[in-house]
């Protein structure tokens, strides 16, 4: 081997990665170059053990076992899967590396829907800033809504960003592989992250467990959010989070027995104030691992470290020292840990701090239009609302009859579907939303609950949004499920409440 492979990390990169019990390792020069190697990761697991490479050509290799000359490009790992991308951007999948038999390792390439079998994905010129992440019921263990309530979950997302927009896309090995789940950055979707030069390093985002970071010259901010907790799930239970009791509800279906359901929207944007000192925009989120080697629970049990110096240069002192600023999720104080992996040059050149914060368009609109049917007498009305993503405060809808208005929080969560709006897609998107009745009794409730055809005793509606680029539809379903046959069904047959107009 020619490649140097270093016998332990503490900051991972596009070819250097690891988790509690492996090290994998994308050879840089020589005949190892484009090649996987692995050994295990000693410092943590305490298991010697030396570099070897992994299969018989370090490659990928397909369902007839055959290996495929594809030199890998980029490697991410977090739990128990190691996501590759070739060079030309064909992702493979390293599974069961939990296991400490590397003869379990088995390489996968389909992704996406149906059941995690669906064409392989290829990441495309205009995605950037990748990051994997992995939330298990036995390492991560749950996750928790915006009142504290636990939930368990087993999910896989990668995340990026896209040249395209400003919004947070996020991919799953069981839903589409069309990048068309996203969700806003901080400050209600305008936020851009800072973009970094250091090659190889984790630029603007990262993730780990479902807890997402990003970097800004105004600070680092957090999120936990996947398509579990933003309602994608069509077995879980969800509510709206304005409502104060659970009474009458039943449980998830997907998780625990008696589990309660999931509160939406989910926990939002946190900031972490501003940078703790010289930072670049290089961010990596890793999980925290116990005395054992085995990952803490808990998605409070990430650890952010953030590529940069201990100082700035100053005149007659001695220079500043490279390395990295490391804390807790929860943590108040952040450390500095000095390291050598990138040059002080290559630091000083990359730091955010005092360079212009940016912003994109504004992704929220308002909208104006007429009820339907019954209530076609009404006049709707649907305050900064955006389209494009699952939104962490709710919009405000009203509806007025004559001098009597009602006004009442209005939730989109994300749905598991198939028919969906792509860039040069003349589809509709299709979303699901909550409408959450106004606290109020009598008249000043009713307009609200009319359009929706509410029952008694009902405190929300779950509702489909049915969206154009400047048209909104209103739908009471038929089917309160979405994907290709049962939107072409709810399209015909659901009950249309309100047709909307960007103002």
């Amino acid at each position: 081997m020619t490649s140097f492979f270093p016998n332990s990390t503490i900051i991972t990169n596009d070819f250097l990665q690891c988790n509690n019990y492996w090290m994998f390792s994308i050879g840089q020069e020589g005949p190892d170059k484009g090649r996987l190697f692995f050994k295990p990761n000693t410092s943590v697991s305490g298991i010697p053990g030396k570099w070897m490479l992994y299969g018989k050509t370090g490659r990928p290799v397909d369902t007839f076992r055959r290996d495929l000359d594809m030199p890998l490009a980029r490697i991410d790992i977090d739990n128990d899967m190691l996501v590759v991308i070739t060079e030309g951007g064909f992702v493979y999948r390293v599974m069961e590396t939990f296991e400490q038999n590397p003869d379990n390792f088995f390489w996968k390439k389909s992704w996406g829907w149906p059941f995690d079998n669906g064409p392989q994905l290829r990441i495309e010129p205009c995605v950037h800033s990748l990051s994997f992440s992995s939330a298990k019921e036995w390492s991560t263990a749950w996750t928790t809504d915006r009142d504290g309530n636990r939930h368990h979950r087993f999910i896989d997302h990668i995340y990026c960003l896209s040249d395209s927009d400003a919004l947070i896309h996020f991919n799953d090995p069981w839903t589409p592989n069309d990048w068309a789940y996203a969700f806003p950055s901080p400050e209600k979707g305008r936020l851009l992250p800072a973009r970094g030069k250091v090659t190889g390093y984790t630029s603007g985002i990262n993730a780990s467990g479902g807890v997402v970071g990003f970097m800004s010259p105004n600070g680092m901010w957090t999120i936990e959010y996947d398509f579990d907790i933003a309602g994608g799930n069509p077995f879980a239970k969800y509510i709206p989070h304005s409502l104060p009791h659970y009474e009458g509800i039943p449980p998830i279906v997907r998780f625990k027995k008696g589990a309660k359901p999931i509160r939406l929207p989910s926990e939002p944007w946190r900031c972490h104030g501003v940078l703790p000192g010289p930072c670049t925009a290089h961010l990596q989120v890793s999980p925290e691992w116990d005395k054992d080697g085995k990952v803490v629970p808990g998605p409070d049990a990430r650890i952010f470290r953030i590529l940069g110096l201990d100082r700035y240069p100053n005149a007659g002192f001695p220079p500043p020292a490279g390395g990295f600023w490391e804390k807790k999720l929860l943590d108040k104080e952040w450390k500095f840990i000095a390291w050598d992996g990138v040059s002080v040059d290559v630091l000083l050149e990359n730091i955010i701090n005092d360079t212009p914060v940016e912003y994109g368009p504004s992704l929220l609109s308002s909208w104006r239009g007429k009820g339907r049917g019954k209530a076609n007498n009404l006049v709707v009305k649907l305050d900064e609302f955006g389209l494009n993503s699952n939104f962490f405060d709710p919009a405000r809808i009203s509806a007025q009859e004559g001098e009597t208005r009602s006004e009442g929080a209005f939730y989109i969560n994300v749905q598991m579907r198939t028919t969906i709006a792509v860039p040069g897609s003349s589809k509709a998107t299709w979303r699901g939303v909550y409408i959450v009745y106004p606290d109020s009794k009598g008249s000043q409730s009713e307009p609200l609950r009319k359009l929706c055809h509410a029952k008694k005793g009902d405190r929300y509606a779950r509702l489909f949004l049915r969206a154009e680029k400047d048209r909104i539809e209103l739908i009471k379903p038929l089917i309160p499920l979405n994907a290709d046959i049962v939107n072409w069904i709810n399209n015909l047959f659901g009950k249309r409440i309100a047709v909307l107009k960007r103002v």
